[in-house]
């Protein structure tokens, strides 16, 4: 390949033959290696990144403990004694929905006896709910309160005066043609 006649690989194509030289055409992966000029800035940026390469090494600090990586564990997802515990955890839980529960079976009852149980407990509630509605104080305490009483001490009095009775209103007397309207 004559180099005077083919205009020569740019630099981001020679910086990618230095990543992945498949990833070049075949016709520029030819061309580098025909032309000296191209070659020779292959060869310098190779020198340079190696250089780089080095002074990196060189400037990076010293890790204070080895690394070490854990080893490779393909296909085990688990440990042994946690796939154990699993396994035990699934089988309990398979146990308690699986076994039928005889200890909490209830009793069979006559169905006419139980709705007749049902029927008195439900109006002996009723009863005394309507008994709460009408007095919510208990017996007992009513005795307390004084309500029983009429209210007669000067301070009731004092804050609720009594009404007096109303007084008739008087008609005036009646004009002349003998209508009364009163």
């Amino acid at each position: 390949m004559n180099c005077e006649s083919d205009p020569h690989l740019d630099s981001d194509l020679i910086i990618q033959s230095l990543v992945d030289l498949g990833g070049l055409a075949a016709d520029e992966q030819q061309h580098l290696q025909a032309c000296p000029v191209c070659a020779a800035e292959r060869r310098r940026l190779e020198q340079e990144l190696a250089a780089l390469g080095r002074e990196a090494r060189r400037m990076a600090p010293r890790p204070l403990a080895p690394i070490r990586l854990p080893p490779e564990t393909a296909g085990r997802w688990l440990p042994p004694w946690r796939r154990l515990i699993a396994a035990a955890a699934l089988a309990a839980v398979a146990v308690l929905l699986l076994w039928p529960p005889t200890r909490y079976r209830p009793v069979p009852v006559d169905d006419l006896r139980m709705a007749e149980m049902n029927n008195a407990t439900d109006e002996a509630l009723l009863s005394r709910i309507d008994a709460l509605v009408e007095d919510a104080l208990p017996s007992e305490y009513a005795a307390l309160t004084g309500l029983d009483e009429a209210p007669c001490d000067d301070l009731t009095l004092f804050i609720v005066p009594a009404v007096p009775e109303p007084v008739p209103l008087s008609c005036p007397a009646p004009r002349t043609g003998g209508d009364r309207r009163c």
